[in-house]
This record gives C-alpha cells, structure tokens and sequence, in this order.
C-alpha cells in the first residue's frame, strides 16, 4: 500500500486557516556553551482543564449544534491524494538509513480502526535534490550549521558524534548536515534546530521535511524528561510533533491532533500517543491513540478535533464505530449530575456511561425523544440498554433507569410513531412482555386522565390496550373487547370507575374478566358476549 500524504490530505479537506499552528519562537542565543536543547519550550504543555459539572450543562445544546447542517465546512475542497515516491535523494546518508529503525506496523502500537496504517507524506512540496545536488560556494545559509556545531559544549558534541558525508542543500532555504547520533537543520525561518536519536529516526522513517516540514525546534523535553522535536510544513504552516516516550514509544501527532491533545491536558490527561497519526480506513479521518485508553478524531464534517475515551470509546468500537453511528462531535463530557459521561456522535447518535449502568447507545427518533424528555435529568435517567429490535424486527426500543426505582422505555415503531412509558405503567408493561407482549407498542405517552385521579398510556396490541394507574388502585392492563365495551360506557367516567385487576380467566374456564372500583366487565366464550355488572 502506497504512503498517504496526511498533511496534505487534511489540510485540503478543511480550511488551511483552520490548522495553522503558529511556529516557536527561535530560542535566544545563550551567552554560555550551546548544549544543544532547549530547556523551556514556547509550546510548554498546558495544564488540563477541569470539566465541570456547569460546563456539560450545555449537553443539549451540543447535540442540537452537532446535527445542524455544517454546510460551510463540508463544502471545503475535496483533493486528490497524493502517493508518495520512492525517490533516492542524498538526503539520506547510509548511517542515516541504517539508525532509521521504526516500525510502523508494530500491532501493539499501530492502529485500531484502519487495516492498513497510512502515514503522512507530501512528495510534491519539499523535495530533496536527486544525484546532482551540490553544495553552492556562497548560499544562504552557508556556514550556519558549521557555527552552531562549534558553539554546542564538549558534551554535547560527544552526544552529537562525528559528521557524516557533505551538508547538503536542498534549496536557497534549506540545507541540512548529517551527523553520527544527529541530524543539523538550517532555515531562515528557524535559522540551525538539531534533531537527535530516536525522534531523528521517526522523523526520517516518516520522511523527514519532505513529509512532515523542517524542525522548527531543538529537542525540548516535558516534564517527565520525554524528548521531543515540533516540525512545521511550510506550505501550509502545520505543526507537528514527535515524542519519544520510555513506555509509549516514539510517535508523531500531526496539526489538529497535537493541538486538541495539548489543548485537553496532552500527557497528564490522555497520556502519550501509542500511534502515529493515521487516516482511518475509510480515508474521512484522522487519529491517534494514546496511553489512557483514549482517541482523537479529526474530520471536516465535525468540525474539528475530538476526545473519545475509556468505556465510552470501548463501546464505539464493538457496536461497529464510524460505520454505524459516525465520528465524535464533542470530547468526552460529564452529565450535569456528575455521575455519567458521554459523547455525541455524527448519525444522530450518543453513548451515555455510568458506573452503574455501563455504556449504552441511544440513537435516532428514539434519542431526539429523550432528548425532548430532558436526557438523563428528566423522567427516563439512563439508559440501561443499547436500541434494541424487538421479536419482531420491525420496531425499536431502549429500556432506561427511571428516576423513581422503576425502568422506563422509549419505544418506536412505523405504525405507532416513539413514545415513552415509565413509573408503575412502564414496569407493569416490561412486566406483560413489552413490545413483544399483549399490549405491543405504545400509541401514546403516559398522560393524565380528565378528572386528575389517574394515569394511562394506549398501546397497539390485542386490538386496541391500555395501562391505567392511580394511587388506590395501582396499575392495571385493560384490553381486547373487554376496554372497548368500558371505553362505550365512558372509561373512568363510568360507574365502574378504574380497574382493579388486569384481565384473568374466570375460575370456570368460561371467559375473562376485568375487576374495576364499582364492578367487573365479563366476556362469555360460548355466547360471545361482553357483559358489565356492579358489585
């Protein structure tokens, strides 16, 4: 499989505003013996940002914004991929070539949602001379690398080891000079920025400035003491970045991502990247995983960069990923109550965890239902189920915690639309079967009988059923011809009142029966006939 160019790729797809990363500032020239490494870096790793309770309060307002229509970023131009070239260049010397030992196909570090890695690359913008380069006599630049080499302390120096081959220039504005354990870069931009060990071999394995752009620092080091270089591609003026963790290996984050994972808390939060950034199988989008069972996607239609994380992330990729409910729109947020987590997703999709109720998914009609409901913080709580099929395979539901010791549902169909149940009526009905029982699926959401005693909800099944519910009589089931001759004579309005039992079989095997507050209601096998009495 060819080299994909990430960086092009990406910035093509999106706004090229949109991923400009401002370059470093030069480090100051040191009045003592250069050591070779910058000890504070202008792009120092911010702390995390606490999420908050009173931040995730805007969680509806989030959907609603992730399913408006992003007609302004998705008409961004589509490109043409480019495949690199295997070119041979005087860029890479044999010792060079030899150090250059990452493995990108390492299966305990590679990556988990596209078969085959692809990897930045841009053959077309920088690209080193062929056989014929030679170093110019008077050139910009000339003589830079040299002094800067001379200025490093001993020590330094020794690290560095003994030149390798000519320096080489690329261009007016390029020249670089390979060293034993080093690798000397020269730009007016950044003026001589040295890449070492084994930031210097990803670097030269993912292709060096013809791929991800010139370093645009000396190797810096986070607290931790993790070394690392940032580069920056001139065309387009994306910044990435290579660490070399001890325990997370040596691996690149490319623009967006080295943004929004430095922008979360970077190591603290996420911990460092497992995989180098790659283009997801169906090429829509770009990622890196990191230590702490976290991901971050990129993608146009998104608008950005997003966190996806821990069980959460865990349950995305089991029910199928970008391929059932798309990428994430929003990082990982907490509920206002505290005790959830969760992400929206592109297809009119969200997964809601609580340590409680694991990882469920909520989608379509049935998440815009909930929605409506107030979320988790309304009647239905959390979801306890993913969308389910009922029997029958033509209507859907999820079961939810309720907020009163008793599940709730959300159930939708073709022929009944989505419609809730919950509390005693919504236990009685998971109790006869639900969608799948005598009642079938809801026709109505629970409502307040006229007189102000009661609760219902009408369902589809057995001709026509209902649940009724009030505090002295509790909820009971009514159905078939025995709610439609109560129903004739004015439901609760009738002298019956409510019922007081769900239907039954008479103790004589000679009909059903319905118990209410001032009778009972009877159906007759043998004669066919439904009959009212009061006690």
């Amino acid at each position: 499989m060819q080299v994909k160019n990430l960086v092009g790729h990406a910035v093509a797809l999106s706004t090229a505003a949109a991923l400009v990363t401002a370059a470093p500032a030069v480090a100051e020239d040191a009045e003592q013996p250069d050591s070779g490494k910058q000890q504070t870096s202008s792009t120092t790793t911010p702390s995390a940002p606490e999420t908050s309770a009173e931040e995730s309060a805007t969680e509806q307002e989030s959907a609603a914004e992730e399913s408006a229509p992003e007609s302004t970023e998705s008409s961004a131009e589509s490109t043409t991929e480019d495949t690199a070239e295997e070119t041979s260049t005087t860029e890479h010397s044999p010792s060079t070539t030899e150090r250059s030992s990452a493995d990108l196909g390492d299966p305990l570090r590679g990556p988990v949602y596209g078969q085959t890695p692809k990897t930045p690359g841009n053959p077309n913008a920088e690209r080193a001379p062929r056989s014929g380069a030679t170093t110019m006599q008077v050139a910009p630049g000339e003589g830079k690398i040299q002094e800067r080499y001379e200025s490093l302390d001993q020590e330094t120096k020794d690290r560095v080891g003994a030149a390798q081959g000519d320096e080489v220039v690329v261009d007016d504005s390029l020249r670089y000079q390979d060293y034993e354990n080093a690798r000397f870069y020269w730009t007016p931009e950044y003026e001589v920025t040295i890449v070492f060990g084994e930031v210097l071999d990803k670097y030269l394995n993912m292709g060096g400035h013809e791929t991800l752009g010139v370093p645009s620092t000396d190797e810096l080091t986070t607290e931790d003491g993790t070394p690392y270089n940032e580069f920056v591609y001139r065309a387009d003026g994306v910044t990435s970045a290579i660490y070399a963790h001890s325990e997370a290996g040596t691996h690149v984050l490319v623009g967006p991502m080295l943004e929004k994972w430095r922008s979360v808390g970077a190591q603290d939060e996420l911990g460092y990247p497992i995989s180098d950034t790659f283009i997801t199988e169906d090429e829509r989008a770009a990622f890196n995983n990191f230590q702490n069972n976290a991901t971050i996607f990129w993608t146009v239609e998104t608008g950005g960069a997003h966190v996806i994380r821990d069980e959460i992330r865990d349950k995305w990729d089991r029910i199928g990923g970008a391929r059932t409910v798309g990428y994430p729109t929003i990082d990982q947020r907490i509920t206002p109550d505290g005790k959830g987590r969760y992400n929206h997703f592109e297809n009119n999709a969200s997964i809601y965890w609580t340590e409680q109720t694991d990882a469920h998914l909520v989608q379509g009609l049935i998440r815009e239902k909930w929605a409506a409901t107030g979320w988790e913080r309304g009647p239905m709580g959390y979801p306890l189920t993913d969308e389910l099929a009922d029997k029958d395979r033509i209507g859907r539901f999820n079961v939810f915690t309720g907020v009163d010791g008793n599940p709730a549902g959300i159930l939708w169909s073709p022929e009944t639309g989505v419609h809730t149940v919950k509390g005693l009526i919504g236990k009685r009905y998971l109790e006869l079967g639900g969608p799948g029982g005598v009642l079938g699926y809801p026709t109505t959401d629970e409502r307040s009988t006229p007189d102000g005693r009661g609760r219902f909800n009408h369902f589809n099944g057995a001709g026509g059923a209902s649940i009724y519910w009030t505090p002295s009589t509790g909820a009971h089931e009514i159905y078939g011809g025995i709610r439609d001759h109560w129903a004739s004579m004015g439901w609760e309005k009738s002298y019956l009142g409510y019922p007081t039992t769900g239907e039954f079989d008479l103790k004589d095997g000679s009909g059903r029966r319905n118990h209410f507050e001032g009778g009972h209601i009877s159906f007759y096998y043998d004669s066919g006939k439904i009959v009212d009495q009061p006690w």
